[in-house]
Parts: structure tokens; sequence; C-alpha cells
């Protein structure tokens, strides 16, 4: 439903910004994580929206 789409693109956004961050970060190395899991999200949400 677009109710449980919207909650997840909230989730996502929070989700890319606190990647982003850590990314920026001198203290935290994480740049593997953020590529494989976005382009999942991003799916999993648009086939949620749309459902």
């Amino acid at each position: 439903s677009h109710a449980v789409g919207i909650d997840l693109w909230i989730l996502y956004l929070r989700y890319t910004m606190n990647a982003s961050a850590d990314m920026i970060s001198p203290k935290k190395k994480q740049p593997i994580a953020t590529p494989v899991i976005t382009p999942t999200s991003v799916l999993v949400v648009t086939w949620v929206i749309t459902w």
C-alpha cells in the first residue's frame, strides 16, 4: 500500500543520509555497504508503492 511505501521511503532516506555521513566521517569507512543496499531498497520501495 502507499502508506507502507511512504514509511519505507522515510526509513530509506534516513539510512541514505546516515550512510553518507558515515562515509564523509574519517572515523567510519563503510563504502561497501551503501551501494549494496541502496539499489535493493529502491526496488523494494518502488514495488511496495506500486503494489
